[in-house]
């Protein structure tokens, strides 16, 4: 789902930020496995090179040879440790890759069979190199061009194995003919056909490539945009919540809705705060609100805001309610059997709280500056759930709620008429009932 807001802009760039480190990371680890067989070749050739195995002395035989192969992997190490720094920094930063060094690196990884295929041509014979285990890298080093996430690169990587390839058997293509005249093995289009097998394989990374990018993408696009509902509406939303809204097609626009507002508060809390430690209080109000959030959630509601001693909780926004004042009054009873429960496990100092109730039109959306957005319901619905929460110090109770609440719930759900009743800053007396 897309959620609206003012930050397109630097959602996008964020996006693509994040899209970036994944695929530096890959890239990071291309660079480790290239290095591996960069070191595990190298270390071979050393090893025939002092040491001589088989019926040739590479040493003795052909040195120049030899030390250019041994130059060649050298500078190949030296390349693939440069390329692990530069891409590590580069995940550390953020800042983006040069993608000529993409194109590098698949050269030089392209360069680790060559060298292999030369290795062995020379050691075992040109037909042995081509025909055997050395050729299989060629498609390997094609397979890890996958990592960088880029087509463009995979089909390169293809492109130059298949030269690289036709390239070799030209070399090699006298001596395998004086060792077998007029057999397959001195045939070129054996060779050929696997150059296009290479280049062929080569576009079929690309293809996959492409497509694990785009579910890297989509993967990345999701959790940017969970993560943008938990910014708009706060830690304390249920996952099903955040699954629920990422699913639906509209987006986050603000809108008038009919929803039901409770407010919440904590009765005497101020002087109790006065008397008792910071973290004391925190720790007080981690126990009680943690457990109230539960309630709301399990009633579909969501708590929109915490007011430091209480919380708004709003119930049919962002998720459509058909039910909404049956559901809030619902979990304002759930919330005054959890305090007392709490109280009566000591989890909590005695406590005692006040819920005020209201429905009605409302304009739900998100609101908020560029730089921090939430969304929250504005309205004079909201006005008045908070105005008849605070009714709740007059009467001593622990639950109000309009008649628009009221006229919803079944008759012996309703509680006390308590009449019209004149709520300040609202021109009209309004019908209160308490239903604890």
């Amino acid at each position: 789902m897309v959620v609206q807001d003012d930050l397109a802009g630097a959602s996008d760039f964020g996006f693509r930020a994040d899209l970036r480190r994944e695929m530096l990371a890959s890239e990071r680890t291309r660079a480790v496995i290239g290095l591996g067989l960069t070191v595990f070749l190298f270390l071979i050739l050393v090893g025939l090179t002092v040491f001589g195995a088989g019926p040739v002395d590479i040493l003795a035989s052909r040195p120049q040879l030899a030390w250019s192969l041994t130059g060649l992997l050298a500078a190949a190490i030296i390349f693939f440790l440069s390329y692990r720094y530069v891409v590590g920094k580069r995940v550390e930063t953020g800042q983006p890759l040069a993608a000529v060094w993409r194109y590098v690196t698949a050269c030089f990884e392209i360069l680790l069979p060559t060298v292999a295929v030369i290795l062995d041509a020379r050691v075992f014979g040109p037909t042995f190199a081509l025909m055997g285990p050395p050729a299989v890298l060629f498609p390997l080093m094609i397979l890890l061009s996958i990592f960088g996430l880029e087509w463009k690169v995979c089909v390169f990587s293809g492109a130059v194995t298949a030269l690289v390839w036709m390239g070799l058997f030209s070399w090699f293509a006298p001596e395998i003919a004086a060792e077998y005249p007029d057999t397959l093995f001195a045939a070129p289009q054996q060779y050929f056909e696997k150059a296009i097998l290479w280049f062929g394989m080569g576009v079929l990374c690309a293809v996959a490539a492409r497509e694990w990018r785009r579910r890297a993408e989509r993967s990345l696009r999701a959790a940017r945009d969970r993560d943008r509902i938990r910014a708009l509406f706060g830690r304390h939303v249920s996952p099903l919540v955040v699954d629920t809204l990422m699913d639906r097609a509209a987006p986050l626009t603000a809108e008038s809705r009919h929803i039901c507002v409770m407010f919440l508060d904590i009765r005497g809390f101020t002087a109790w705060s006065s008397a008792h430690s910071p973290a004391t209080t925190v720790a007080y109000l981690n126990a009680l609100f943690g457990p109230l959030a539960t309630c709301i959630e399990q009633r579909g509601g969501i708590i929109n805001k915490f007011l430091g001693d209480g919380f708004m909780a709003i119930f049919g926004a962002p998720l459509d309610d058909l039910e909404p004042e049956i559901h809030a009054a619902a979990a304002a009873i759930d919330c005054l059997a959890t305090v007392e429960r709490l109280v009566k496990e000591e989890a909590i100092a005695p406590t005692r709280i006040g819920i005020g109730l209201h429905a009605g039109p409302a304009v739900c959306g998100s609101i908020g500056s560029l730089t921090r957005q939430e969304y929250t319901a504005i309205g004079t619905t909201v006005n008045l759930a908070a105005r008849i929460e605070s009714l709740n110090k007059q009467y001593d109770s622990q639950i109000l709620a309009s008649r628009a609440v009221a006229a919803r719930l079944p008759l012996e759900n309703r509680g006390t008429d308590l009449g019209e009743i004149a709520v300040r800053g609202h021109p009209e007396p309004i019908a209160l009932f308490q239903l604890a």
